[in-house]
């Protein structure tokens, strides 16, 4: 990512006719160096990273990723425009978001209210303050895929040198980088990979050989068009 320097930094002003119609803000959105561009699976050279890239993190799925959820579907799993969680636009306050509770005397602990629970979380439910993070419509997810590469994208609008406002989020799975984890030769697995979705890389014992993803978070400051189009001016 890039932080620039409050004293550069350059905020969009609702009114055209001030020039400030581009901001000048911090970011998450780089060029891909050549080195990241393929990564060894198990002796497997595989597409990592896109020409583009937000900030990374090394991640790993504790799920067993060769078994599917009888009723259910896991978060990678889910399907376009699924709701997975919620941001609110502007800060909250540590009291508004971490967790209520006394301790007795064995020490344990009687919440009255959980982590992302308080009062200042629920005012704003349901209120435009409340962005869904939903799945993108192309780069979905389905039942025994999983992505090697998971793309969190945040937009915001540089209200002036020091205040940020979220203004959309979304999570896609690249569809290029998805591969199969179902490893029993079943239907379903039959039936993914007749779809041209590669299985994954296995080892060899024929279970999946890594359940290494990567996480990239996308961060970008919004020009006056795009902030117009939300809605973002009062």
């Amino acid at each position: 990512c890039q932080l620039v320097d409050p004293t550069e930094t350059v905020p969009v002003s609702a009114y055209p006719w001030d020039g400030a119609l581009v901001p000048n803000s911090d970011y998450c959105n780089a060029s891909t160096p050549t080195a990241l561009t393929n990564a060894l699976v198990n002796g497997v050279s595989q597409n990592w990273l896109g020409p583009y890239n937000g900030a990374l993190y090394e991640c790993s799925f504790e799920e067993n990723i060769a078994v599917l959820l009888a009723g259910s579907v896991r978060w990678y799993e889910a399907s376009a425009l699924t709701t997975l969680w919620h941001f609110g636009i502007n800060p909250f306050t540590p009291a508004d978001y971490e967790a209520q509770f006394t301790l007795n005397k064995d020490l344990f602990k009687n919440y009255t209210s959980y982590w992302g629970r308080g009062l200042g979380v629920q005012s704003i439910r349901g209120t435009y303050q409340d962005i869904s993070v939903t799945v993108d419509e192309v780069n979905f997810g389905q039942p025994g895929v999983i992505p090697r590469q998971v793309q969190l994208t945040i937009s915001y609008y540089q209200v002036d040198t020091s205040t940020k406002r979220l203004v959309s989020a979304g999570i896609s799975y690249p569809l290029e980088y998805q591969c199969v984890a179902l490893t029993s030769g079943g239907l379903v697995q039959q039936t993914l990979l007749a779809q041209g979705i590669p299985q994954c890389v296995q080892d060899i014992n024929g279970a999946v050989a890594s359940a290494d993803y990567l996480l990239e978070v996308y961060y970008i400051s919004l020009g006056w068009q795009s902030l117009l189009n939300y809605f973002q001016f009062t």
